[in-house]
């Protein structure tokens, strides 16, 4: 990990209060991009209809950007020409279209974000990237061709990812039923499939990514995408400890062999206080796609869960507000890893002394939704554990 120390030093004396200005900036108004991605006939643009529906209902401000891929595709119908005869038949013809798709989502994005700064708006991006339709090779060289990162734009204006699974995946029998309703729809079921896994892919490292799954009760679904989406920063977690170490990296270790292992996450949680008291919690981390992230954080205990107020801040922001006094840290290694549609959290945490944690996470959008779970290994009740305590108790 590029300049991420583990251990704050200790020993070293900041001057007080010298962020304050910035923290109060960080708690004014900010806008919210919300990703929308997934696999062909997911249900993308029926959540997308019902977000802007909820929305007015709630007074929420919300702006929803083009799906700019569809945009794209019946301009070349338009033409007489086909994405599918592109593809096979003139590669670079293929690439220009698809350098034209990601340029337009990537500045989209940006845009919007800039627009509306200083505001609580909404913002929704139905598709975050073209990377499932091109080769890793292509994307990277398409991006390098933009003048993005790779994962830039992703990781640093994106605060949220809602992945909703296609029906090829989960009701395949579906499938060919939605494929006759679609005119954009060109793919096979098996290249539905294929695409839905390389687009979870394509977002598997974002930090904040939630999968909505419910097989053949597609209302389900959207309830829970809603919950996710309008849930702001106030997520429900619930956290275990393993029953057996052995058992749950044993787990882990044949989850990685078979290529279900979404994302590993090298990452460093800190706490720091201001002269006048107030407390936030700063992380920053390296997932398995080599882009770093930084992120600033807020937190509020309640009933149930805990309520966050999270914000993507850059690396000078982030060194910054580290300068301030530090009342805990930890570092862990976080095991991003899908089961039964489920994300699952394997943290392991390692503390100055040596000693190590296992601690095992899934979040859901209602506390209704623990019941329901099938855990992947056997695991013990770890509902007093606060990672905010095991990090306080970790200061030199």
């Amino acid at each position: 990990m590029r300049n991420i120390n583990r251990y704050p030093d200790q020993t070293k004396s900041y001057e007080s209060g010298s962020n304050e200005e910035l923290v109060s900036r960080l708690m004014s108004p900010q806008p919210r991009v919300i990703g929308i991605e997934g696999g062909p006939c997911g249900g993308k643009s029926t959540l997308t209809e019902r977000v802007v529906s909820e929305a007015e209902q709630r007074g929420v401000p919300v702006y929803v950007l083009p799906e700019v891929a569809t945009k794209h595709i019946l301009r070349l119908a338009e033409n007489g020409l086909s994405i599918a005869e592109l593809a096979v038949n003139d590669r670079e013809g293929y690439l220009a279209f698809q350098a034209a798709v990601l340029g337009d989502i990537n500045e989209r994005i940006i845009a919007a974000k800039q627009q509306f700064a200083g505001t609580d708006t909404l913002i929704i991006s139905d598709r975050l990237s073209n990377r499932p339709y091109i080769t890793p090779e292509e994307y990277v060289g398409l991006c390098h061709q933009l003048g993005y990162d790779t994962e830039e734009v992703m990781h640093g204006y994106v605060d949220k990812v809602i992945y909703l699974p296609s029906v090829s995946k989960v009701a395949p029998d579906l499938y060919e039923q939605f494929q006759l309703s679609n005119k954009v729809r060109y793919e096979s079921l098996a290249e539905a499939q294929a695409t839905c896994d390389r687009t979870l892919a394509s977002v598997a490292s974002h930090p904040e990514l939630h999968i909505i799954a419910d097989g053949y009760d597609f209302e389900a679904k959207m309830r829970r995408a809603l919950n996710h989406v309008f849930s702001g920063d106030n997520e429900f977690e619930a956290k275990w400890f393993p029953a057996s170490e052995a058992e749950l990296i044993e787990f882990i270790e044949a989850k990685g062999a078979n290529g279900e292992v979404l994302n590993t996450v090298d990452m460093v949680q800190t706490y720091h206080r201001l002269a006048g008291g107030t407390t936030y919690r700063l992380r920053s981390g390296t997932g398995s796609d080599g882009q770093e992230f930084y992120h600033f954080a807020l937190k509020q205990h309640q009933e149930f869960g805990n309520k966050e107020l999270r914000r993507i801040i850059s690396e000078e922001e982030h060194w910054a507000l580290s300068q301030e006094l530090c009342v805990g840290h930890l570092f862990k290694r976080r095991y991003v890893i899908v089961d039964n549609w489920q994300i699952w959290h394997f943290d392991h945490l390692l503390a100055r002394d040596g000693s190590s944690s296992w601690v095992v996470e899934a979040e859901v959008s209602d506390p209704a939704e623990l019941s329901s779970l099938t855990h992947p290994i056997q695991l013990e009740d770890a509902s007093d554990f606060k990672t905010e305590a095991y990090a306080l108790g970790n200061v030199a």
